[in-house]
């Protein structure tokens, strides 16, 4: 089992979380969730973003070096999310509902974006 497997497992049973709420919290389907826990599939680099926090992991990132990803490939300005994930003075559930807001505003301003002439 990969490692990145394992340690989602884990996170999921130290925070009391299903698999099926992990999809319900992230908008995939259970059966995602199922691949990423078995090994047989690796989620984005985002969905592992959001994955860190719902579940509030500690230490940020970690989950992300398991999957291969670097948490250091921040190019250029700072994202909004990574200042949100960042700041030690907000609580994590506080960062998630920021972050949520900030994701259901993007997909409006896309979905506006895209009806115009």
């Amino acid at each position: 089992m990969h490692r990145f497997a394992q340690a989602l497992e884990q996170v999921l049973r130290d925070t009391h979380i299903s698999q099926s709420e992990l999809a319900r919290r992230l908008d995939v389907t259970p059966s995602a969730v199922n691949l990423w826990v078995r090994g047989a599939n690796l989620p984005s680099r985002e969905n592992i973003e959001r994955i860190e926090d719902e579940l509030a992991v500690d230490p940020r990132g970690s989950l992300l070096n398991l999957a291969g990803y670097s948490t250091d490939g921040t190019q250029g300005a700072p994202t909004v999310e990574s200042l949100i994930r960042a700041d030690p003075g907000l609580h994590p559930e506080d960062k998630r509902a920021l972050l949520h807001v900030l994701r259901i505003a993007r997909e409006r301003y896309t979905q506006a974006a895209e009806s115009l002439p």
